[in-house]
């Protein structure tokens, strides 16, 4: 009689706002589950904590602080999915993107290294729907964080096979 193994895969989603993270996180949870394959789909903290602030009355996601605490609440959560046993667990929020909002003091290989398999999606300058706000009203801002991401991503690529770079929306 063989022993079967459990198997755990943690996936993570990287890029910049408005990229597509969540959109395609969940959609490959909802493919994998269709397949009845176990998965699950972990949210990003920092959705939770930017409503937190929103109420009361802080601006953004709480500053370096409110980061520090994004940075916390994921990498508890996702070590927490990681140690399941028999499932793929998915996050559209990688503690890599800390980084990118004041956690410049992070390694970003000891972060990749925590992921099976990473998602980049770069940002790009197109508006996916018609009512796309964001990008509509801050184009400037979206190009400099496209920049900044494609600046800071794309050697990480060359060096770690675990980054697999999607197409940007639409």
């Amino acid at each position: 009689m063989s022993e079967t193994k459990e198997l755990s895969v943690l996936i993570g989603f990287i890029g910049a706002p408005g990229c597509g993270k969540t959109t395609t996180a969940l959609g490959l949870t909802y493919r994998l589950k269709k397949e009845e394959i176990a998965a699950e789909f972990i949210p990003e903290a920092a959705r939770q904590k930017i409503i937190e602030c929103r109420i009361a009355g802080i601006p953004g996601n709480g500053g370096l602080e409110g980061q520090k605490n994004i940075y916390a609440a994921d990498t508890y959560l996702h070590g927490l999915y990681r140690n399941h046993a028999n499932s793929i667990s998915i996050t559209d929020g990688s503690t890599v993107n800390c980084f990118f909002y004041g956690l410049q003091d992070l390694d970003l290989a000891d972060e990749l290294a925590k992921y099976d398999l990473s998602f980049y999606i770069p940002l790009t300058d197109t508006a996916y729907k018609n009512n796309d706000a964001n990008r509509l009203q801050k184009r400037e801002e979206i190009l400099r964080l496209g920049a900044l991401w494609e600046s800071v991503i794309a050697p990480l690529e060359k060096e770690n096979a675990s980054i697999i770079r999607l197409n940007g929306y639409p």
